[in-house]
């Protein structure tokens, strides 16, 4: 099975699975990998269809070595297909972590591969906020090593948090700086400065909601207060008299 994997061998491999082999069967050795794990590993899309498609792999499957599931593997070499495949078709969760608590949204941001972050952060709505053991999310590693549209991608299309820290406790702008890339250093000013003002936009509208509520109250008060002022001169005459 493995060989008919490695070698792209998709009519072998049916035969295999139709023969009895079994689907979830793990290689020998440190890596004891499924044989969906193995295909995409080896960029085997159209094995990879058929696994989980038809043969109903087990998409969750994790490789022994790595913890990692066929999604990371697919995000962390760079295989969009692969990976729109297991999300739209196997509906693989997008927050499994391997060993080291990586997504497969940080696997994809550390290598700069930003297809596949744009269709994870904004088009699967993966968590952008997720950390690692290290205490990296995909914004900061991906600043960290200079991956300019990665960055942009995660602050502009999927919203991620520009103020969070490493943990080093280093954010991203100081990253961009340390990196010296000019353009990513431009991008999270801008954001910040687009948040702010959305920001003071949104107290804007509330105290403004609040003062149309209160102005029918205001307009009353004003309406009434001649003749308050009315019944106290009459009371004050009643007493002198």
């Amino acid at each position: 099975m493995r060989k008919a994997i490695r070698n792209g061998h998709l009519l072998k491999v049916k035969k295999l699975i139709a023969r009895g082999e079994p689907v979830e069967a793990r290689t020998p050795g440190i890596e004891k990998s499924t044989a969906l794990l193995e295909a995409g590993n080896w960029d085997k899309l159209e094995i990879v269809r058929y696994l989980v498609n038809e043969a109903k792999a087990n998409v969750e499957a994790k490789a022994a070595h790595t913890g990692s599931t066929t999604l990371c593997i697919a995000s962390d070499c760079g295989y969009l297909e692969i990976v729109r495949c297991l999300v739209e078709d196997g509906m693989a969760n997008t927050e499994a972590e391997c060993i080291e608590k990586n997504t497969a949204l940080i696997r994809a941001a550390s290598n700069g591969f930003h297809h596949i972050v744009r269709y994870l952060a904004k088009d699967s709505k993966a968590n952008v906020e997720a950390r690692n053991m290290h205490g990296d999310t995909a914004l900061t590693i991906a600043s960290r090593r200079g991956y300019y549209r990665v960055v942009r991608i995660l602050v502009d299309e999927a919203n991620a948090n520009i103020d969070v820290k490493d943990g080093m406790g280093t954010s991203p702008l100081e990253w961009a700086r340390a990196v010296g890339c000019g353009k990513m250093v431009d991008c999270l000013k801008s954001a910040h400065e687009r948040r702010v003002r959305k920001r003071h936009m949104k107290i804007f509208r509330r105290d403004l909601k609040s003062l149309e509520m209160l102005l029918p109250l205001m307009f009353t008060a004003l309406r009434d207060a001649p003749m308050v002022q009315a019944r106290e001169h009459e009371t004050c005459s009643e007493l002198i008299e």
